[in-house]
């Protein structure tokens, strides 16, 4: 089993070395009400920067949300139905009440979300990913044998959960932040440069990096009405329980195994320092991690230097010369890094300082009050800030703790502890025992001299360099300087995806494992939308103008290739000796022009994409694919201000989405403009070869963008404990990663779309589509499907019409729902369906009719007909007009029907004998069953758009 520095989170709240230690090392600590610093708190490693008499100033607090740990607290906790395809309504009203609390406390909380790619931590990455896969085959084990919500310890985080989030910061009163290349360190000095009060976060590298305080968001809580309660972890009496420096927190992070030297390379080490830790029985006690965790503090502080790399790589590889050990070099100052402190500047040479002089003064409600420790021995000891609580220690005890002077406790037990230690130390040094062979064999080692908490300090200073593993196969262009200025400023903001920030400065994108169904016989997610992916490439990389550009230095070639044999050719012609040298002479300078101009553009560009279906063992490479027009640069296509650029800009974006050469998507008297994303979306899925939605399928989605519920939160939370399948999640995750994709592909070309109108939650809740979906399955038709409401049965029916228009072969009827009546009444007119009208025109609670007549059919006979209102609600405008059958009339259409009956199948009932209703829709099912008729059902019986 391979340890890494995540598990020392965890033993930092269950350890139960911290939890019974007389240290508080757990403090319960409101958010709201927190004591807020003008300047940070500066904890021991970096207190040496300081000057001192520093204080803290009292004022508003600042926090930083850690998002990348805290997927689910944001998302709203395990209470929202999070497999249905996300409740994105009432995650909003979740992040807005949290706003709320934080806003009238006087708290400014910023989001900080990953935005790295971090190719060093890809092996992290793609482990954490596959355990994702893991876990979601599980989920849909449970839904395949109960059909109900997983319980909580399977949750995954929904499709789109990352696009919904970073829209939803825009309009809620958060903060946010996106980092660039390394996303906890980045958070870190962040931490520090901006001067907040602290990080809620989960993450033990986090944690090890020592920011000014450190929340835990796991017990994050609603206390009352006003209080959220959670646990600060102080890291400096961490230090004081462990008995280790604070300094050496960055070894013990390093031999835990991290992402540059993993634990598999540590494995030997770690079994040296626990024997029994291979064996397969944990101990209940105690677990291997925590066990082994305190064997690496026991090692780390009892090293005598921890910058002495050699014998350090001795103990932990068994030679001093192991490669492994420039891993363990690049790891120690990875984790060792300086963190700047705002309104001071370092200096090269420490000045002697007398503690006497300067000991400040401690700050009134603050927790732990910063004290000075200096010492006259040594010009290279640095100062020190002790954190004291001045609840358990008196002035006296704090001076004294601060000179360095301690009081010497004279208990019996602590100078039995010390005999102790001393006779154990003198077994080590009387049997030659190396460090690691002590604490594998359980003794009690004493500190090194600056192993123990400090009484004084040395600093190893060290840059960060990261360990690229990947071989990039890539091609990317170069990029143009404002692009990418612009790219990084609204990338660090928020206001762009980070996928298009790893695009253009690296040409590699990474794509996580979805909620979709191992099962499932239809094409993969990422697979569906990998063209629009590809055409994205092409708008972001100018294939079109690189083309134009090849092309034009091809031309330039071939005509100075031509002019050179015409001058060759004229010069043979040429009698008088001194033309026909000038005549070579072009020739040849044309020639030299060829050679010396180098090669033409290149436009094999090539991006790197990783999927999930392969588990990350190797990379995709995808080639652009370039649209059908002229395309302007990218440059141009962001910057542009012209008329005609903004609708190059929507061009660019209906053509990555197969929807430039469908006119009405862009009427709104078809599609609502907030509707116009989701719309272009579905009508990708349905132009692609496979059937990937039944028609019931797609009136679910349709249904659900109409709703009147779709921001009812009281609604929404009645509709969980239904019956959830398979399918409709599948589904419903499938919808989202498109929503994402086309979020993706609207900021690359220029946002042309407003992100006002890219918003999820306005057009889709997860909830209320499984609930519409399993309506559609039940229901006989669209009319029933939308609870009678004609209103909204238009609606679906132009929205559809706009979706499918001009595709042959669209949405395939599936078996479990073949019929689809247009109108209870009879067929729906081919005209084009009335504008909607503002409640108080149509008249509440009443029906309001279409404005055409009808025919009710019976049998291919018109057994009753109806005229149009022009007038809107019923009783206004011309009265409603029904023209009774005569006898005569009733009849011959009887007699025609009982002929055409016996003609094509003798045994079916007459039209006396079957209802109208189901006549009509056994009439609708077998033309939509005709792939023949396929057309002709799309303009006749959706109407135009």
């Amino acid at each position: 089993m391979a340890f890494h520095v995540d598990c020392f989170h965890s033993f930092l709240m269950t350890s139960r070395e911290l939890l019974s230690s007389d240290h508080q090392c757990h403090v319960d600590v409101d958010l709201l009400h927190l004591v807020g610093l003008g300047a940070v708190q500066v904890p021991n490693q970096r207190r040496a920067e300081v000057p001192l008499g520093w204080q803290a100033r009292p004022g508003p607090s600042n926090l930083i949300w850690d998002a990348d740990s805290s997927q689910n607290k944001l998302y709203g906790g395990f209470t929202l139905d999070w497999v249905c395809g996300g409740q994105w309504s009432q995650m909003i009203d979740f992040l807005a009440s949290i706003a709320y609390i934080f806003k009238q406390n006087n708290v400014q909380a910023t989001v900080y979300c990953n935005g790295a790619l971090e190719p060093e931590r890809f092996d992290l990455w793609k482990k954490e990913q596959i355990d994702k896969k893991a876990k979601i085959d599980l989920v849909f084990n449970h839904l395949r044998k109960k059909g109900t919500s997983p319980p909580r310890h399977l949750w995954v985080i929904p499709t789109g959960f990352d696009v919904t989030l970073r829209l939803a910061l825009k309009g809620i009163p958060f903060l946010m932040g996106v980092s660039l290349e390394d996303h906890r360190k980045e958070l870190v000095t962040a931490c520090f440069e901006k001067q907040f009060t602290g990080i809620l976060s989960d993450d033990a590298e986090i944690a090890l990096l020592q920011p000014p305080r450190y929340f835990s968001i796991r017990d994050m809580k609603l206390v009352g009405h006003n209080g959220l309660a959670t646990t600060e972890i102080v890291m400096d009496e961490v230090a004081k329980a462990l008995d280790v420096n604070p300094n050496r927190f960055c070894m013990i992070a390093v031999l835990l195994g991290n992402h540059i030297l993993s634990g598999e390379h540590l494995g030997e080490f770690h079994r040296k320092l626990v024997p029994d830790l291979q064996s397969k029985k944990e101990d209940k006690s105690m677990p291997n991690s925590e066990r082994l965790i305190l064997s690496i503090v026991k090692y780390v502080r009892s090293v005598p230097k921890i910058d002495d790399f050699e014998r350090i790589a001795e103990d932990v590889f068994g030679s001093k010369k192991d490669p492994r050990k420039k891993q363990l070099l690049e790891s120690f100052q990875y984790y060792s890094v300086k963190f700047p402190v705002p309104g001071h500047r370092v200096n090269k040479k420490k000045p002697k300082l007398k503690v006497k002089k300067h000991v400040p003064i401690p700050v009134l409600g603050s927790q732990h009050s910063p004290m000075v420790n200096g010492s006259e021995e040594d010009e290279n000891d640095i100062v020190v800030r002790i954190a004291l609580d001045l609840v358990q220690l008196d002035i006296n005890e704090a001076l004294a703790e601060a000179t360095g002077s301690r009081v010497k406790d004279s208990k019996p037990a602590e100078k039995k502890q010390q005999q102790q230690i001393a006779d154990q130390r003198n077994l080590v040094e009387e049997e030659g025992l190396s460090i690691v062979q002590a604490v594998a064999s359980g003794l009690e080692l004493e500190a090194a001299e600056d192993g123990g908490y400090p009484t004084s300090k040395s600093t190893s200073s060290g840059s960060t360099r990261a360990t690229n593993h990947l071989d990039y196969s890539i091609y990317i262009p170069a990029v143009h300087s404002d692009v990418c200025q612009t790219v990084m400023d609204r990338h660090s903001q928020g206001n762009m995806s980070p996928q298009l920030y790893q695009l253009l400065t690296k040409g590699e994108i990474k794509f996580p494992a979805l909620m979709e169904s191992p099962m499932c016989e239809s094409i993969p997610v990422y697979d569906l939308f990998a063209d629009m992916r590809k055409s994205l490439y092409a708008v972001l990389f100018n294939l079109n103008h690189l083309k134009f550009l090849r092309k034009q230095f091809n031309d330039a070639i071939k005509e100075r290739r031509k002019r050179a044999e015409g001058n060759r050719s004229q010069a043979k012609k040429e009698e008088d000796p001194t033309a026909k040298s000038e005549l070579l002479e072009r020739a040849k300078r044309l020639e030299d022009q060829n050679k010396t101009c180098g090669n033409p553009p290149s436009i094999d560009i090539r991006v790197r994409e990783w999927l999930p279906y392969n588990d990350y063992v190797a990379p995709k490479i995808v080639y652009p694919l370039d649209l059908s027009w002229p395309v302007p640069t990218l440059q141009r296509l962001w910057f542009g201000n012209n008329p005609d650029d903004k609708q190059k800009r929507l061009r660019a974006f209906f053509s990555c989405l197969r929807s430039d050469d469908s006119p009405p998507l862009i009427q709104q008297g078809n599609v609502p403009q907030h509707l116009l994303l989701m719309a272009c979306v579905l009508r990708y899925i349905m132009t692609t070869s496979h059937h990937v939605f039944k028609k019931p399928e797609l009136d679910a989605f349709l249904v659900t963008a109409f709703s009147s519920q779709l921001r009812n939160a009281h609604y929404l939370a009645s509709l969980q404990g239904g019956i959830i399948t398979p399918r409709g999640v599948h589904i419903a995750s499938l919808f989202m990663a498109g929503i994402e994709m086309a979020i993706l592909v609207n900021e690359g070309c220029g946002a042309p779309v407003p992100l006002n109108m890219c918003l999820p939650w306005t057009f889709f809740d997860g909830a209320l589509f499984q609930h519409n979906l399993r309506k559609a399955i039940m229901s006989r038709n669209l009319f029933e499907l939308c609870d009678g409401q004609i209103d909204l049965v238009c609606c679906v029916e132009r929205m559809r019409g706009a979706i499918v228009y001009g595709i042959a072969g669209h949405v395939p009827n599936g078996p479990i729902c073949p019929m689809s009546i247009r109108n209870p009444m009879g067929a729906m007119p081919r005209g084009p369906f009335p504008p909607r009208q503002p409640p108080h025109e149509m008249g509440m609670g009443r029906l309001r009719y279409p404005r055409a007549g009808g025919q009710l059919v019976v049998g291919g006979s018109v057994v009753s007909n109806w005229g149009g209102h022009p007038g809107g609600p019923l009783g206004r405008g011309k009265p409603f007009q029904h023209f009774q059958n005569t006898p005569k009339t009733k009849k011959k259409a009887k007699t025609k029907a009982k002929e055409g009956a016996s003609e094509d199948n003798p045994e079916s009932p007459t039209p006396s004998d079957t209802p109208p209703v189901i006549a009509i829709a056994k009439r609708e099912n077998s033309i939509s069953n005709d792939p023949d008729s396929v057309e002709s059902i799309s303009q006749a019986q959706l109407g135009p758009p």
